[in-house]
């Protein structure tokens, strides 16, 4: 090809180039997904529900008496059979835990019955808005004393089971069944029930 030929193409192949270079699309910017809004940080982002959630935990956190009670009920025993008196002093421990001194005392016609414990109790949650249940265990020492002429003491552990009903902001009512068991047969008894019909509590 001679030099006229080259300055010939020269300006066409000039003009392709520019062509070209304006045909070319322009650089596009990065652009932000369509229908997203402001992302929140980590740590403002609560999962759903958490509100509820904590709500509940703290309607659970406290079953037991949160000031310490005094407890005194009126009901009978069974084998032998008496009218029981039985009061106690519940100091809150724990969320769901009480502990405390406990005494019962029954008279019977032929019959004497004493109790001294030391007696923890465990409250479920409530399972109705002012009904709660609860359960009891203790040991001490006790005393049965038959037709009146021979004392008898010894050992004395307990296991027993309860209901509470508020009846107002500051009242409560409760019953308590204890099974109360003798080691040491004490009278020639080795158990007896006490069943507590009615509580009446009093915060301090």
């Amino acid at each position: 090809m001679n030099r006229n030929s080259l300055l010939l193409l020269h300006p066409s192949l000039y003009s392709l180039a520019l062509l070209a270079a304006c045909a070319s699309p322009p650089p596009r910017e990065a652009m932000e997904p369509a229908g997203l809004g402001p992302v929140l940080p980590v740590a403002e982002a609560k999962p759903a529900g958490a509100s509820s959630i904590a709500a509940a935990t703290l309607a659970q956190a406290d079953h037991a008496p949160k000031r310490a009670e005094l407890n005194a009920g009126l009901g009978i025993t069974d084998s032998p059979v008496s009218t029981l008196f039985a009061a106690s002093y519940d100091i809150p421990l724990h969320s769901s835990i009480t502990f405390g001194p406990a005494l019962h005392v029954g008279y019977g016609e032929d019959v004497e019955l004493l109790g001294g414990e030391a007696k923890g109790k465990f409250y479920f949650a409530p399972f109705h808005e002012s009904v709660q249940a609860f359960v009891s265990a203790g040991g001490g020492f006790g005393m049965v004393d038959k037709a009146r002429v021979d004392e008898d003491w010894g050992l004395l552990f307990s296991v027993g089971c309860g209901l509470r009903v508020k009846t107002s902001t500051h009242g409560v009512l409760s019953s308590e069944l204890n099974l109360y068991m003798l080691p040491e047969e004490l009278a020639g008894e080795e158990t007896y029930y006490g069943w507590q019909v009615v509580q009446f509590a009093i915060a301090f």
